[in-house]
């Protein structure tokens, strides 16, 4: 499905993957610019070479709070200004409260949080020189319970985008900036397959009411949605996309506790 993107700049954080990669390519398809940022200079470079004069690949690391206003800068040089914002990037670890070392809290809330909100500051004065323009942060529905892919930090983080999104659609409308969240259920990415065995996987589909997993194509028509003209009425909401998840997803304490190496009880 192709959205309207005819004369837009977006910039989409973590796009060299998964969500982020199908997000820019659909822009892409819609007429839109597109500026391809991720720490990963290979997986970014070859989506930005894929989408040709429409792509432009920038390295950035969101947890370097000096590169991200160099980066927003080159891209309004290179297509003129930007429009729309996809805060995208994140990260995982499977840890109990017990034995998470301090450090992976500190870094998943630096990428998972932190960043949603330096990017965001950053591309403000951006959008309002557009006279408006839409943000879109990528959540999940573990910040509607909790995580069966991470642990607390990722659950608390994504908490809380949930609560920066509707604070920022509050003060941003005014700019006429919507600013929505995107929230997908069980997503087959490169960062879930990292993190789950192939029999985990496979176990997991099994409790999903649709049967499967969610695609990084049907998350991304849902970012496509909220950064589109389509969702002009549209701010301060959560968008789930997660095969019917959150009807009935769960899984055992016991399965919980034994993936992350910690014995239940």
């Amino acid at each position: 499905m192709k959205w309207d993107f005819e004369d837009k700049v977006a910039v989409v954080t973590g796009a060299g993957k998964g969500i982020g990669a199908a997000t820019a390519r659909g822009i892409a398809e819609g007429g839109g610019r597109v500026a391809v940022l991720d720490v990963d200079a290979d997986a970014g470079r070859a989506v930005a070479d894929e989408l040709g004069d429409a792509g432009r690949f920038i390295e950035l690391d969101v947890t370097d709070r000096d590169g991200i206003p160099a980066a927003f800068d080159a891209v309004a040089a290179r297509f003129g200004g930007i429009d729309i914002l996809v805060n995208n990037a994140g990260v995982v670890t499977r840890h109990t409260i017990a034995n998470m070392p301090p450090e992976n809290w500190d870094r998943t809330m630096s990428i998972n949080l932190t960043a949603v909100f330096d990017c965001t500051r950053t591309a403000l004065p951006h959008l309002k020189a557009r006279g408006g323009g839409a943000i879109v942060n990528v959540c999940s529905v573990s910040g509607y319970r909790f995580s069966l892919i991470g642990g607390v930090d990722y659950t608390s983080a994504k908490w809380a985008v949930r609560g920066f999104t509707r604070q920022s659609a509050y003060e941003l409308a005014q700019y006429g900036i919507r600013v929505n969240a995107l929230c997908p259920g069980p997503t087959l990415t490169p960062l879930v397959e990292g993190s789950m065995s192939p029999e985990e996987i496979a176990r997991a589909a099994g409790n999903f009411p649709l049967g499967e997993w969610v695609d990084p194509k049907d998350v991304a028509n849902g970012a496509l949605f909220l950064a589109s003209p389509a969702s002009r009425m549209c701010t301060g909401i959560d968008l789930v996309v997660d095969g019917g998840f959150l009807l009935v997803g769960a899984q055992s304490i016991e399965e919980y506790m034994d993936a992350r190496g910690d014995a239940a009880g």
